[in-house]
């Protein structure tokens, strides 16, 4: 049997034979919302007013948070899947530890410090620009899901820096749209390419030796490597000419990081994976790209610490003895994809290698050409 009428606050109240629920509209956050969600409610040290430390308010259908100004004591913050558009009423609450506001309707970050914020998950929002974050003791940052394009400001500066940072260690940007794109190097750019120059030049934008775990996932990232302007080029004339830097990343550096992800980005040149920006990498996750020469591979040789490479559903699966091919070029290497690199695997490579280098050095040197009528001559 099912019964209804209006409850407490206007709220909709089904009744069942089995017991009740509440379902609501979508509404600001209200005294009744608290009274279910808040815990570990202490009192302050004069005694005169309570001191809740977590709120547990997600899936209520919330579209403002303004009264929680006054809730100061708050360390734990799981506002998770509503329908809140502006986290600025937070700013006050100057103790929170962690702060869970995924799955919203998120527009902007506070540009603000919360100085013992150690997690901030904002994942599944609509976020398109990032301030220039400060959050001392911030460990591990969630943006999955959003619309951001660029990890620095329109000058160039790092919006993520280490000095406002310091112990940052993750940083997941699951499909954004963070794009890096690769001109026609060596030659001059055409019309099109020459009138958006700068879009070529610009870096993604990391310069943190603290960061260890990096997830870039589905974006727009087809390149690392870093270009630049030879000199006497005019930029946004016709004749604009790019090359590679090749000691250089466009990622910018991160010596210490460990993971990084980049799945389903359209990478077709891996040019840019430098051991200056990655001098301590050992899983890179390059599935669904578009990678397709052992030559590209090559690039990784730098990589000394790579230990777990991921290429699955790429072109250069196609190429015979694949597996070998790859660790011929990587001897460091213990994993490709989801199978770890056998003892027999790898004296195997190293005799291709050795065969090789026999092969190349019986090779006799090309025969100079001689000018023409140089018989003339004597």
């Amino acid at each position: 049997m099912v019964s209804f009428g209006l409850g407490p606050q206007n709220r909709a109240r089904f009744t069942f034979s089995s017991g009740t629920f509440s379902e609501t509209f979508p509404h600001p956050l209200s005294k009744d919302d608290l009274l279910k969600s808040l815990e570990d409610v202490d009192e302050t040290i004069d005694g005169l007013y309570i001191a809740p430390r977590t709120l547990k308010c997600n899936s209520r259908l919330l579209t403002a948070v303004n009264v929680l100004q006054a809730f100061k004591h708050l360390q734990f913050i799981d506002l998770s899947s509503n329908m809140i558009s502006d986290i600025s009423p937070l700013q006050r609450l100057t103790l929170i530890h962690e702060l869970d506001c995924s799955s919203n309707q998120i527009t902007d970050i506070p540009d603000c410090t919360w100085p013992f914020l150690a997690k901030l998950d904002l994942s599944r929002n609509k976020i398109a620009r990032l301030p220039r974050m400060t959050h001392p003791l911030l460990q591990a940052i969630y943006l999955n899901h959003n619309r951001i394009s660029s990890l620095v400001d329109k000058d160039g500066n790092y919006l993520l820096e280490e000095e406002n940072l310091p112990k940052l260690h993750t940083l997941e940007l699951r499909r954004n749209q963070i794009t890096a794109n690769l001109p026609t190097l060596n030659g001059p750019l055409s019309k099109n390419e020459s009138n958006d120059v700068q879009k070529y030049l610009k870096k993604i934008g990391l310069y943190h030796s603290g960061l260890k775990f990096l997830i870039l996932a589905d974006n727009k990232i087809n390149t690392m490597a870093s270009v630049y302007k030879p000199p006497g080029d005019v930029s946004g004339g016709e004749e604009v000419t790019l090359k590679v830097n090749e000691f250089g990343s466009r990622m910018g550096l991160v010596p210490n990081l460990v993971v990084l992800h980049l799945r389903k980005n359209g990478i077709r040149s891996l040019q840019g994976f430098t051991k200056e920006a990655f001098a301590s990498l050992k899983y890179l996750n390059l599935r669904e790209n578009q990678i397709t020469n052992l030559e590209d591979i090559q690039h990784l040789s730098e990589l000394k610490t790579l230990q777990h490479l991921v290429l699955t559903d790429n072109p250069i699966e196609k190429i015979k003895n694949f597996r070998t091919e790859v660790l011929v070029l990587n001897l460091g290497l213990r994993r490709l994809d989801k199978k770890d690199f056998t003892d027999e695997d790898v004296r195997e490579a190293k005799h291709l290698i050795v065969e090789r280098a026999k092969k190349n050095s019986r090779q006799p040197e090309p025969k100079k050409r001689q000018p023409i009528g140089s018989h003339l001559r004597k």
